[in-house]
């Protein structure tokens, strides 16, 4: 599930945001954290861009269980580029 709407932010918002992060998965709301593109200069801008970003990604959602949904822009958090950083794990 996570996977599966982290790609579609990534397709469908290509050119709002450069990568995309689904933190609590498997709880009642999961939340959706995204790097956009260009630095966000005011919380408004942010909340413009969170319901930008929840309508791109709304056909989509229509086949995940209501929970698994990022269908509200409350859930999205958006930080600039280089905000989110991912742990690689090397198995030698």
């Amino acid at each position: 599930m996570c996977r599966a709407i982290e790609e579609t932010v990534r397709r469908e918002c290509a050119d709002i945001v450069i990568d995309a992060l689904v933190v609590g998965s498997s709880r009642l709301h999961p939340a959706l954290i995204v790097e956009t593109v260009e630095k966000v200069q005011s919380e408004v801008a942010r909340q413009e861009l969170a319901a930008e970003i929840v309508g791109r990604i709304a056909g989509a959602s229509r086949n995940l269980f209501t929970y698994e949904r990022i269908a509200d822009p409350k859930w999205v958090i958006v930080v600039d580029k280089g905000q989110i950083l991912r742990n690689k794990v090397s198995i030698d």
